[in-house]
């Protein structure tokens, strides 16, 4: 089982102030310009897991864990 890791082209994202501001994570996911193929929106999980994450953001040492059931 092997991670595969995707390089963020920080080119991407758009300058100015507005994409600053947001602090919501799926709300920011969505904000993003010029999303790779297959990415333009986040899945439901996705979704649930950020704004679960979003909603403790301020605790230290806070992790997500994925499990996954074969």
């Amino acid at each position: 089982m092997g991670v595969s890791l995707m390089a963020f082209d920080f080119n991407k994202v758009a300058d100015g102030r507005a994409i600053a501001s947001i602090t919501d994570p799926s709300v920011l996911f969505d904000a993003l310009p010029n999303k790779a193929e297959g990415y333009g929106y986040l899945r439901a999980v996705q979704k649930t897991v950020l704004d679960s994450w979003s909603q403790r953001r301020n605790e230290r040492d806070l992790v997500i864990l994925s499990l996954i059931h074969i």
